[in-house]
């Protein structure tokens, strides 16, 4: 069943229904750090730099009804007292003709009810800390209709996890109404007990959030919430509603919101503008001028123009044209929207995350950093910093995660996160061309020395080296990437497979790092280090027809075991890292396609686990065909990235289509999350849900994807000496065209498939699959396959 179709443009897409499978989001925010989140019917909150420290508006994860509250509108007809949503939430009236287009950084709802016409267009402008909602509405009737407008939307605690400590944070609420605003004071966290940190309580944190109407005079406002919505009732049926005036209410502990009603008369065929501003602000003059730059629509279609001029100026660092329609549409537009999103965002809040205790991941947000080092190129080095300043150690491991204000680490003890830096800066210097970035100094999270950052990757692969277990492999600590692997629990010094190899592909990438700056000697070192490291995982890992996942109580990925025989990551990454002889890695990709592949994606583990099983831990727990025990979406990227590398084009697109929603637009009932936006994980056919996804939008599936189809299969992956050319395309492709920046050149490049192998840059053969650097602006590459 389809819910919806992308426009002509592809850079909007369309939702027909407002009841979708789950509701579809789409992230407003600027660089200044305002975000919002945003459903197809507007349900959907708000934060400023940080959704745990600075939420603004409530949203309420898992429940029931879902998807509430959010950025609401309601109309009242004041002949007969019917009111209704434009947005369908939360009234849920039957509308006419609704549609809701999530655009790039904007959602655009409209709809017809009682011959009334409405169009909500929300966006978060490019700079400032408010967002906008412009609703336009037309008399459609043959009549007069004089209408009552209420913008309404819920107050939060300001620090989220106050929500819950409501024995207390309820009676430091306060609201009111000022110089037409309503206005809702924060909360500054309690240190409770902590005698030192009382001792700089400051009780009110500067700032206010505010709501206000532009285009018609406020009548009448509730700073209360349940005046506004009544105590036995929800957003469905509010009291405020039925009375024909709001009660002014203000706020002096409780719970706050802002309801501000307006009256408008439209004559027959007339049309009016209204504009909702609701943000943050240090203080009312600040708000009042938000409301003086937008009380004017031409000022509120300028911005807007603003936000798709960002966004289209964004996407124009990379376009393809391929014999496959899809894929254009994601690696040109939905993709890199995506993987802006998850660098802005990590894992820390969306509609799966609820932004309160998880923060920023440490190797979520070093991979982020991929698929974005071209638009957000200081914004990206501004991240690695951050990165190693805020979550290593001196030892050269780091803190699990970290949160973006205040730059503080927490949880560690994962074998593969520090692995993860030296991707990210190679990545970023390859990209770049910044080589004298590595000789940049920087601090450590545990104290204030400073080193450079190569000093600070090679303390991250000393770490492993240190941390050996029995079989002379990596210890895997509390987990390595799959963080549900727990194989600690029967095992005092458990071994992973899958961080020996990122050590190895580590160790590769730091050589060429080394050679590039003329550290020769530890060129030496780490190759001798890759190569020893590359020869036991071969002696001691390969079970025949695979490679296993670990030592633990038992050997874990071993075809001797009952279940999870054969475990994905440590095929793909024998191949990635070049672990895998060529004999062995076509045997072990063989065994994926054979064992693991599915129609719906392929899985991480054969046979799936049925039931608990301590000497693998969490992992095991999970349901049958559910996320690690099922389909993550994640490592289909790196199996993409395999099968390219093998030359198997056509094994890489057919996983890749597998996995990408557009594929599957048609039948959007059974992955039910969104069609435009990658999920983490997928149901197997193990599972009594097959085809469904879940944790969409923050997953490094979308960096790990663009990576995968730009890198792999169409081939054209940064180096440090150029571009790389090894395109590994499906048979039934004649070529494609592609263009993309790199270090300042706009290069432009045609693909033949011609039987031969051929590269031309400007007239000029080159020798090799390694495309110079160009000094021009601009360059034309023909490249024959």
């Amino acid at each position: 069943m389809k819910y919806g179709y992308f426009s002509e443009t592809k850079k909007e897409y369309v939702i027909t229904r407002p009841d979708t499978p789950t509701p579809w989001i789409n992230y407003i925010s600027n660089m200044d750090g305002y975000c919002g989140i945003i459903s197809q019917t507007a349900g959907g909150f708000s934060f400023y730099k940080d959704p745990r420290d600075r939420r603004i508006t409530k949203y309420r994860y898992n429940n029931i009804p879902v998807d509430r509250p959010g950025r609401y509108i309601y109309i009242k007809d004041m002949e007969d007292g019917d009111y209704w949503s434009p947005t369908w939430q939360p009234v849920q009236k039957k509308l006419e003709g609704f549609k809701c287009t999530h655009g790039l950084g904007y959602t655009k709802i409209e709809s017809e009810y009682k011959e009334i016409q409405s169009k909500v267009t929300y966006f978060v402008p490019v700079k400032g800390s408010v967002e906008v909602w412009h609703l336009k509405l037309e008399n459609k009737s043959n009549k007069s209709k004089t209408l009552s407008i209420i913008p309404y939307s819920e107050f939060t605690m300001w620090c989220e996890p106050e929500s819950r400590n409501i024995q207390w944070s309820l009676h430091l609420t306060r609201g009111d109404f000022k110089e037409g605003f309503v206005t809702y004071d924060f909360i500054e966290p309690h240190p409770a007990f902590d005698m030192k940190a009382n001792t700089n309580y400051v009780a009110d944190r500067p700032g206010m959030a505010f709501m206000t109407i532009k285009g018609a005079d406020i009548k009448d406002f509730d700073c209360v919430r349940d005046k506004f919505i009544g105590m036995y009732r929800s957003e469905t049926n509010p009291v405020g509603l039925e009375n024909s005036v709001l009660s002014d209410s203000v706020l002096q502990g409780g719970n706050g919101c802002a309801a501000i009603r307006s009256e408008v008369t439209l004559q027959p065929g007339e049309s009016k503008d209204l504009v909702v501003l609701l943000g943050f602000a240090f203080n009312i003059d600040e708000a009042k001028q938000y409301g003086e730059k937008f009380s004017k629509t031409s000022a509120v279609k300028e911005e807007l123009e603003k936000v798709k001029d960002i966004w289209s100026k964004y996407t124009s660092a990379y376009n393809v044209n391929t014999p496959d329609k899809n894929l254009n549409i994601m690696v040109n537009y939905w993709n890199q929207y995506q993987c802006k999103t998850t660098f802005d965002w990590s894992r820390y809040i969306s509609f799966y995350e609820n932004g309160e205790g998880r923060g920023m991941g440490t190797r979520d947000s070093s991979q982020d950093t991929f698929a974005v080092c071209v638009q957000l190129t200081d914004r990206v080095k501004a991240r690695i910093v951050e990165i190693l300043s805020t979550t290593q150690f001196e030892t050269g491991d780091c803190y699990h995660q970290f949160f973006p204000l205040g730059h503080k680490g927490d949880l560690k003890g994962f074998s593969d996160d520090h692995l993860w830096l030296v991707q990210m800066v190679h990545t970023y210097i390859a990209e770049t061309g910044q080589l004298n970035f590595l000789d940049e100094h920087v601090k450590y999270a545990d104290s204030q020395k400073v080193d450079t950052v190569y000093q600070h990757l090679k303390a991250a692969l000393d770490y492993t080296e240190r941390q050996k277990g029995p079989n002379g492999l990596p210890l895997i600590l509390t987990a390595d990437w799959n963080d549900t692997l727990h194989l600690w629990m029967e095992c005092e010094k458990p071994e992973s497979v899958l961080t020996a190899q990122f050590y190895v592909y580590a160790l590769k990438l730091m050589a060429k790092m080394a050679e590039k700056t003329g550290r020769m000697e530890d060129t030496d070192v780490f190759i001798a280090k890759a190569t020893a490291m590359a020869d036991l995982i071969n002696e001691k890992c390969w079970d025949g027809k695979w490679y296993i996942r670990g030592f633990g109580s038992k050997i874990i990925g071993s075809n001797k075991n009952d279940e999870a025989k054969i475990f994905l990551n440590s095929q793909v990454w024998a191949v990635i890292s070049g672990v895998a002889t060529p004999e062995r890695a076509k045997v072990c990709m063989d065994s994926v396609k054979e064992l693991l592949a599915s129609e719906e994606g392929v899985k991480k583990v054969w046979p799936t686990f049925s039931k608990y099983d301590q000497a693998y831990g969490l992992m095991s727990r999970y349901v049958k065909g559910r996320k690690e025990n099922g389909i993550f979406a994640h490592s289909n990227s790196w199996a993409i990235a395999a099968e390219a590398l093998l030359g198997r084009g056509d094994n890489a697109f057919e996983y890749y289509s597998k996995i990408t929603p557009l594929y599957k637009n048609d039948k959007a009932e059974v992955l039910a999350t969104e069609p435009y936006i990658y999920c983490q994980t997928i149901c197997s056919e193990d599972s009594l849900n097959k085809g469904m996804g879940a944790n969409s939008w923050l997953t490094g599936t979308a960096s790990w994807m663009f990576v995968a189809v730009n890198h792999y299969i169409l081939g054209i992956k940064p180096e440090l000496d150029g571009l790389s050319i090894k395109p590994a395309i499906p048979a039934g492709w004649n070529g494609f065209t592609y263009s993309r920046l790199f270090r300042g050149c706009l290069y432009e490049i045609e693909v033949k498939r011609t039987g031969q192998k051929r590269i031309v840059a400007d007239g000029v053969e080159v020798k090799g699959n390694i495309l110079p650097v160009s000094a021009s602006q601009k360059c034309k590459v023909s490249i024959e396959i």
